[in-house]
């Protein structure tokens, strides 16, 4: 998403009338021609309406009840302005087609369109360093990070940054303008003008882009290489580094949270064994007997269990026999425990404290780690995020390095510059794959939401 594209970039045809040479004015290049058809003409189109799709699905799913949080708001935002990116782009995949050169009112939106998508990456890009910070404070500090982010904060944050970079980039919408001028006419223009002499030749007029008197006097100060380092290259340093940050506390805390599961495994082995006693509960008292007989065959018919009392035995034989019967549980549902009805009262309560004491920890190590796991899951999510927005980037970076060894009219760089404009389209396009793949509560939200939809 970062990346800061020039009108000079975008210029098709910007060799004058004189020398009428074809293969310098059209720059007849087969890579260029090639990475035309391939990347702008084909692929670029497909990516901004998938792009614009995926970001759609993506607000309305980060904007549910059930995703609410910091982060959330935070990978909304960014999907607003993924789509608002992939939107601005939409136009500029016709840019290469002659025929609109010629058309004043397009040129002249361009001028607009280009500065506009450049703050949407711009945005897009500080928004991503800003939660990935947010993420590792959270992870290194988390007690700290407790008192200093909240939702209301994370508005906050996501608005002073639009606000600033809005700012920032508010001379580039004066940075441009257009001017007519004169080339040779294309095979095709030739062929549709019936009334063509061959002996003077077939001449055409066009549009380009041109600096205006602003941008000649910011560039003397060194503004478009204070752009480009601001939205390029310093946030794939940060993000690099904390990235990598991130990367080494999920390996650090998930060795960590291995080995005090295998010590807990073992802690509850021996409490367990413990617990129960090894040798047999003392035999029963014949007295007694009988009213336990009694009271179990009182409790089953109070609660019209479907299990009947044994009528062709003695109450000895079953107090000797069956020495247990099914308990229900608090909740009240069908749901039986299986616990030992011991005569004494001091062992019955031994034993169902003891019972409901490790089925309770069960639960609740059970939800500690459900919790541990969505909380990395959104790390995780979070890093193949940077991850792919670093690699789609790269390139982005590395033409702003060579551009100044190479002439504006170079069709090698600018054949480069149209497979960066691609990448970089693409990285606003994939984030629903990736949250899709890495977020488990972001899967859950939206098959909630298909549900929903289908009745």
């Amino acid at each position: 998403m970062d990346g800061y594209v020039s009108a000079n970039e975008l210029n098709t045809f910007i060799a004058p009338l004189v020398p009428f040479n074809n293969s310098d004015v059209f720059e007849c290049n087969a890579a260029l021609r090639l990475a035309r058809i391939i990347c702008t003409h084909t692929l670029m189109p497909i990516v901004c309406v998938v792009g614009m799709a995926g970001n759609v699905l993506n607000i309305v799913v980060l904007t549910s009840a059930t995703m609410r949080s910091s982060t959330s708001y935070y990978l909304c935002a960014l999907a607003v302005y993924d789509f608002l990116y992939s939107l601005t782009g939409l136009p500029l995949t016709l840019r290469t087609y002659p025929s609109l050169e010629m058309s004043s009112a397009y040129m002249n939106a361009l001028t607009y369109l280009l500065p506009l998508g450049n703050m949407w990456s711009n945005i897009t890009t500080w928004l991503t360093c800003a939660f990935t910070i947010e993420r590792f404070v959270a992870i290194s500090a988390p007690i700290r990070s407790r008192k200093i982010s909240s939702i209301r904060r994370t508005q906050w944050n996501i608005v002073f940054i639009s606000l600033l970079i809005a700012i920032i980039t508010l001379p580039d919408f004066f940075g441009w303008k257009i001017r007519e001028a004169r080339r040779t006419c294309s095979n095709s223009a030739k062929r549709s003008n019936v009334k063509h002499n061959p002996m003077v030749p077939c001449v055409e007029m066009f549009y380009i882009f041109e600096s205006t008197w602003i941008s000649t006097q910011l560039d003397r100060f060194g503004w478009s290489y204070a752009i480009v380092a601001l939205f390029v290259f310093i946030p794939l340093v940060v993000l690099t580094i904390f990235n990598a940050l991130l990367i080494r506390s999920v390996i650090k805390s998930h060795n960590e949270r291995k080995d005090i599961l295998a010590g807990t495994a073992q802690i509850n082995t021996k409490r367990r064994r413990k617990a129960l006693p090894d040798a047999q509960p003392p035999p029963v008292r014949r007295e007694l007997v009988w009213r336990k007989w009694w009271i179990a065959t009182r409790y089953y018919q109070q609660n019209s269990f479907q299990r009947s009392a044994p009528s062709d035995r003695s109450p000895i034989e079953t107090g000797s026999d069956r020495n247990t019967f099914t308990l229900p549980t608090s909740g009240g549902a069908d749901e039986t425990v299986g616990r030992e009805f011991i005569t004494t009262s001091d062992q019955h309560y031994y034993w169902f404290r003891c019972k409901n004491r490790d089925r309770k920890h069960n639960y609740e190590v059970a939800f500690r780690r459900s919790s541990h796991q969505d909380k990395q899951s959104i790390t995780i999510t979070l890093i193949a995020v940077v991850v792919v927005f670093c690699m789609l980037n790269a390139p982005s970076a590395v033409v702003c390095l060579i551009r100044p060894w190479f002439k504006p009219s170079d069709a090698r760089i600018k054949a480069f510059g149209n497979i960066s404009n691609l990448l970089l389209m693409l990285n606003a396009s994939v984030n629903f794959i990736l949250y899709s793949l890495f977020s488990a509560s972001f899967r859950r939200s939206f098959r909630t939401l298909l549900k929903r939809c289908r009745c």
